[in-house]
C-alpha cells in the first residue's frame, strides 16, 4: 500500500469536496451559478449525458475536471518519466479520488449529510444501485479497465499484480473516506 498516494489523494478529495461546498453551498451541480451550459438537445450534451448518467453539461464542471486532470500530470512536468502503464495509473488515482470526492461532497455539505444522501434530494444523480448513486459504481468501470490496459503496458508486473496494488491503494483511499464520513458525522 502507497500511503503517501493514499493520503494525498484522500488530502485533494477533501479539499475539492470543501471547496466546492463553498462555491454551490446547497445547489449542487452548479445550479445556481453564472456558467455557460450546454443546451439540452445539443450534440455536447448528448454525448456528456451519455458517460454522466444524463448529468447536465456546464462550464463549472468541464472546466475544473480539465484542471484537475492537468494537474494529476504534474509529476511528468517535474521529471517523471512519462509510458502508457504510469498514465493508466494516473487516471485510474483520478476516477478513485473523484468517487471519494463527490461522497465527501454531501456529508460535509450542511445541506445534506447523512440524512439528505439519496435520491429524493439529489437530483443530479439520478440513478441509485442501494444506498449509492449509480456513478460510483459505475466509475469502476473504467478504474478496472485502466489497471488492466496499464498492466498490459507493464514490463515488470502481470495484471494480477498491478491490479493488487491499485487495489490495496483504493481500499486504502475508500477506508479513510468511510473513517472521514463517520467522524464528520459523529462531531457535528
Amino acid at each position: 500500500m502507497n500511503w503517501k498516494r493514499i493520503w494525498l489523494l484522500f488530502s485533494i478529495a477533501v479539499a475539492l469536496a470543501i471547496f466546492e461546498i463553498q462555491i454551490e453551498g446547497q445547489n449542487g451541480w452548479a445550479r445556481n451559478l453564472p456558467c455557460w451550459r450546454a443546451a439540452p438537445d445539443s450534440l455536447v450534451q448528448k454525448i456528456y449525458g451519455a458517460l454522466m448518467n444524463d448529468k447536465p453539461c456546464d462550464g463549472f464542471h468541464l472546466s475544473e475536471v480539465a484542471l484537475l486532470v492537468l494537474m494529476f500530470h504534474l509529476p511528468f512536468v517535474f521529471g517523471k518519466k512519462w509510458d502508457k502503464s504510469t498514465e493508466c495509473e494516473i487516471l485510474a488515482s483520478f476516477f478513485t479520488m473523484s468517487i471519494c470526492w463527490d461522497f465527501l461532497w454531501f456529508i460535509f455539505n450542511p445541506a445534506f449529510g447523512w440524512e439528505k444522501f439519496d435520491a429524493s434530494y439529489i437530483w443530479w444523480h439520478k440513478y441509485w444501485i442501494g444506498a449509492f448513486p449509480k456513478d460510483y459504481y459505475g466509475g469502476m468501470v473504467p478504474i478496472i479497465l485502466l489497471v488492466f490496459v496499464a498492466s498490459s503496458f507493464n514490463k515488470k508486473e502481470n495484471f494480477c499484480l498491478t491490479a493488487k496494488r491499485i487495489a490495496k491503494d483504493l481500499i486504502g483511499l475508500l477506508s479513510l473516506t468511510a473513517i472521514a464520513a463517520v467522524i464528520f458525522e459523529i462531531t457535528k
